[in-house]
């Protein structure tokens, strides 16, 4: 079930770059956050609302660039060792490190989903799903949500993936996608 950032991040003083925990498809409850995995968040949090002030950002602003993204990998470093080959200057200089193209990761997601845009949306199943996936917790479900146009911009433009397969069950009930739809969505793309 897709929602649209800007709705999760409204509410937050911005969103971590990285999850701090197990998170859900949905499909099954997520573990609790481990004590090694609070204390990630706890340490991300505090060092990037003081990176955030030195570089005259709002701390939304810097986790949502480059530089936050650096201060989580070092956050991770902190925790769990010297697995992810970043440097201090990352999280200050927005030149320090550019991202190299093409990416060498190859991201295929083998299970993904949108509704048909000729009828009502399933939203109910949005709000069945929160115990599942903590950030839909308290957000109200709003029409386009589940449809094509917000499923192509969350699989592909909002994430790193290259190919997905539109999977589920083919079916008219809950106005779910029928095999013909599937086949329209994947022309479509």
């Amino acid at each position: 079930m897709w929602i649209k950032k800007n709705r999760l991040d409204r509410p937050q003083d911005g969103r971590l770059p990285i999850p701090t925990q197990i998170i859900s498809n949905e499909e099954y409850f997520p573990t609790p956050q481990t004590p090694e995995q609070r204390k990630v968040e706890l340490l991300l949090k505090e060092w990037s609302a003081q990176r955030s002030k030195t570089l005259g950002l709002s701390r939304r602003e810097f986790l949502a660039g480059s530089c936050g993204m650096a201060m989580a990998f070092m956050a991770m470093n902190e925790v769990f060792g010297p697995w992810f080959r970043v440097h201090a200057s990352e999280t200050y200089d927005l030149e320090a490190y550019p991202e190299l193209w093409p990416k060498s990761s190859f991201v295929f997601d083998v299970q993904t989903h949108h509704v048909r845009t000729d009828g009502v949306e399933p939203l109910f199943f949005r709000k069945l799903s929160a115990p599942f996936n903590k950030e839909l917790a308290g957000v109200e479900p709003q029409k386009g949500d589940l449809q094509f146009r917000n499923f192509i911009k969350e699989v592909f433009f909002d994430s790193d993936t290259q190919v997905a397969v539109i999977s589920g069950v083919a079916s008219n009930l809950f106005n779910v996608l029928n095999s013909d739809e599937m086949v329209e969505g994947r022309e479509r793309i």
